[in-house]
């Protein structure tokens, strides 16, 4: 995935046995659009990272992730539904550019 430098969308919806997602997704740019729905296994993001252009990132229904690192301040929209998402490290309005916040059943 390193060498995926010009990639602007990925998704893991469903990656089941996805545990760490690793620190080279920096090394992405251009990525806009992160999906990790359903990635149950997820126990964690990156501790220092910031993706610049991230815009969307999706952790909905994330059964295993208890806490988040704000991993772009220029997200737009975020989807922690249905996730045990128990604490956001950073502080969350360091958000600035949010429009969308999805906390439904968590």
């Amino acid at each position: 995935m390193s060498r995926a430098k010009n990639l602007e969308r990925l998704d893991l919806e469903g990656c089941k046995s996805l545990v760490l997602l690793g620190s080279s997704i920096e090394q992405m740019n251009k990525l806009i659009y992160l999906n990790l729905r359903e990635c149950t296994s997820l126990e964690s993001l990156p501790e220092v990272i910031n993706l610049k252009s991230l815009k969307t990132l999706i952790l909905s229904g994330c059964s295993n992730l208890q806490e988040i690192r704000i991993i772009s301040e220029n997200i737009e929209s975020l989807y922690l539904d249905g996730s045990t998402i128990e604490r956001v490290v950073e502080r969350i309005e360091s958000l600035r550019n949010i429009i969308l916040l999805n906390l439904k059943n968590c």
